[in-house]
């Protein structure tokens, strides 16, 4: 994912394309503190996989960018609706 601005729509089908094990780490980060968040997203940004590594974008996106972390909790709570 690019730094431009991305719509409800294409975030979605990026988090959907993550096993749900990985959309629970994105819930959880997106509900700790900044501090945290950028420990999670450096220590992802190590990983070998490219799932990680986009996880870690996703995450770290959500520290610099306040109204992309309030985007993605929305996009991420309409997921989870739909889902259950």
């Amino acid at each position: 994912m690019t730094d431009r601005d991305v719509t409800d729509r294409e975030l979605a089908r990026a988090i959907d394309e993550i096993l749900p094990m990985g959309r629970d780490v994105l819930r959880r980060a997106m509900r700790a503190e900044q501090s945290e968040r950028d420990q999670l997203a450096t220590r992802l940004q190590r990983g070998r996989s490219q799932v990680a590594r986009d996880l870690a974008d996703l995450i770290g996106r959500a520290s610099l960018r306040p109204e992309f972390r309030q985007q993605l909790v929305r996009v991420l709570g309409g997921l989870e609706a739909v889902n259950h």
